[in-house]
């Protein structure tokens, strides 16, 4: 079978560990802080809180779609945050009819 079954839990594929592990999804502007994970002992910052629009071609037509912060790297001794979203869109036997996804900058909270 090619897709995954109904009660399938999608934290299987999460990399990082449970402790690290949010209930929910990340929305940004959440609090973050680390404390001996760098040569200062303390990092403390807010997520960027951003809003973005996807829009996806599919069998002719624009479909608009929301994302999930799915993924977020702190790299505390650089110092550099590495955030990456995540969507999806029901194509099942149309995949060959998908011609484009475009992803825009809504706003900046």
């Amino acid at each position: 079978m090619p897709l995954y079954p109904r009660d399938f839990d999608l934290r299987y594929f999460l990399g990082g560990n449970p402790d690290f592990v949010f209930p929910s999804f990340l929305r940004g502007g959440e609090a973050m802080e680390f404390e001996n994970l760098n040569p200062e002992g303390y990092l403390s910052f807010r997520l960027p809180s951003v809003v973005l629009g996807f829009r996806t071609r599919l069998d002719g037509k624009w479909i608009d779609h929301r994302a999930t912060l799915g993924s977020v790297i702190v790299e505390p001794d650089v110092p550099r945050v590495i955030m990456a979203w995540q969507t999806s869109l029901i194509c099942n036997h149309r995949v060959d009819q998908l011609d484009a996804t475009v992803v825009s900058e809504k706003r900046i909270i």
